[in-house]
């Protein structure tokens, strides 16, 4: 159960650094994590025991009675524990995230992961001796808390590997930085969020990711979380899963859409009227909830033509 609990915890971390709202399966996560558990527990191994094998004569002989070279059994040693962490971190950023991630995207991510997984178990290794030859006597008790920050330090450069992994894939839109948008751009982008939407819906197919940031004209899909959260808590869309990606498609019919309620949605509807500004905000609020009738929103733009009669505007 606190493996279970664990894996889930890393699994919400890999969705939101790739900024996906959506859970898996059931079926798929007992998979993804059988999978995992079978894997990374041999690859630990492994990378923990290279060293002590390479130290061990006993070993060392009967290995070389297969393999007749010393140097190639060396390096096949020091390499293979480097090749299974980096295997296991590719399968996490591969399956993990409730997206479609690419090989090569999550190769750098793993091989990044990999790399400063190692200088940190490298240097809890020469740690732990240290310690243990400084003082006989607590030498085990203070091995626990630098096995408690080699653990930490490791889940670092893991989720560090991920958002490598975001940026490699993205490298043509990522930020360092999010930049904060102000309310009329959170207004625009959900409007055509809507607008997308219904009218896709009206052709009788669901809208993707992809194709709203290309109709709403913003950077990445990270622009459109907050409108998309908005309109999926406010009963105006659903997301679905097509084939494997994230879609959406309507909430309720058109005659229960207006633009009061979006407005609403993305302004607010709870202010304090007590004071003067609270009172300026309550006549701006409502002033642009009248000022777009039903016949200019949703009735004008959600027909399938609305780019024609925007463009006549």
């Amino acid at each position: 159960m606190v493996v279970v609990m664990v894996l889930s915890s890393v699994e919400d971390a890999m969705n939101a650094i790739w900024h996906t709202r959506r859970g898996r399966s059931l079926f798929r996560k007992i998979m993804d994590y059988l999978a995992l558990l079978v894997l990374l527990p041999i690859s630990v191994n492994i990378a923990l025991a290279g060293d002590a094998i390479l130290e061990s004569p006993k070993i060392m002989e009967y290995i070389t009675t297969f393999i007749p070279s010393a140097w190639v059994v060396q390096m096949l040693l020091k390499l293979l524990p480097f090749i299974f962490i980096t295997l296991s971190l590719m399968m996490m950023y591969l399956f993990f995230p409730n997206v479609k991630v690419k090989t090569a995207a999550a190769f750098c991510g793993a091989l990044f992961g990999a790399v400063f997984w190692f200088i940190v178990q490298r240097a809890y290794v020469v740690l732990q001796i240290g310690v243990a030859k400084q003082n006989a006597i607590y030498g085990s008790f203070a091995t626990v808390p630098l096995f408690l920050v080699w653990i930490q330090l490791g889940w670092i450069f893991i989720l560090l590997g991920a958002v490598l992994a975001y940026a490699v894939q993205h490298r043509n839109s990522y930020q360092l930085s999010g930049v904060e948008s102000n309310a009329r751009q959170e207004l625009q982008r959900t409007f055509d969020i809507l607008i997308t939407v219904y009218n896709n819906f009206a052709l009788g197919r669901a809208t993707v990711l992809d194709q709203l940031v290309e109709q709403c004209q913003v950077v990445n899909e990270t622009d459109l979380a907050r409108p998309l959260d908005l309109l999926i808590q406010g009963d105006l869309l659903h997301e679905i899963d097509r084939d494997g990606t994230v879609a959406f498609i309507p909430c309720r019919p058109l005659e229960q859409v207006d633009a009061a309620r979006i407005i609403r949605l993305i302004l607010g509807k709870d202010g304090e009227a007590d004071s003067v500004g609270g009172y300026l905000a309550d006549q701006i609020v409502q002033a642009a909830e009248e000022a777009l009738p039903a016949e200019e929103f949703p009735d004008k733009y959600l027909t399938g033509s609305h780019t024609h009669q925007a463009g006549a505007a």
